[in-house]
């Protein structure tokens, strides 16, 4: 875990070095010490897609810490009865969302079976089922406060 957290802190000081970077820039502009010129733009921009990517990869980094803590084997029961429960039953078309949402790929060779998937995608469904115990997503809009209006005109 302490590795973990050293690639954490180096992308927070790299995506923090970028930032410094493009507001020095901004401010010899503002300053006027400096013309903008194409080759300041092309500096500009390349720094622009260095931060993008540094504060990319310091989203991934964080959210791939998301760790399933030993003191939570009832969530863990939990979520796993209600995928079993969620399997069984219900439209196909949900069935295959939620094994979409946890599973990535499945090999098979000759003697075994694989279930491939991201820890950070089955940790956070475990921590999102404890709170939201018994509640189904679902695709359907709901944000009409007066279901007894039709705004689609009559035939």
């Amino acid at each position: 875990m302490a590795a973990v957290d050293r690639r954490i802190a180096a992308l927070a000081r790299e995506a923090e070095e970028a930032d410094d970077r493009l507001r020095r820039l901004y401010k010899l502009v503002e300053d006027g010490r400096t013309e903008v010129d194409d080759l300041l733009n092309e500096r500009i921009a390349d720094l622009k897609v260095s931060r993008s990517k540094a504060h990319a990869a310091l989203d991934r980094a964080r959210s791939a810490s998301v760790s399933i803590r030993d003191d939570r084997p009832i969530l863990i029961e939990r979520f796993t009865r209600t995928v079993r429960e969620r399997l069984s039953v219900g439209p196909v078309s949900a069935r295959k969302a939620l094994l979409g949402s946890l599973i990535d790929r499945v090999e098979v060779d000759d003697r075994e079976i694989r279930i491939v998937g991201r820890k950070d995608a089955l940790g956070r469904a475990i921590l999102a089922s404890g709170k939201g115990a018994g509640k189904v997503h679902s695709s359907v809009p709901n944000w009409r406060p007066r279901q007894d209006l039709n705004l689609r005109p009559s035939d």
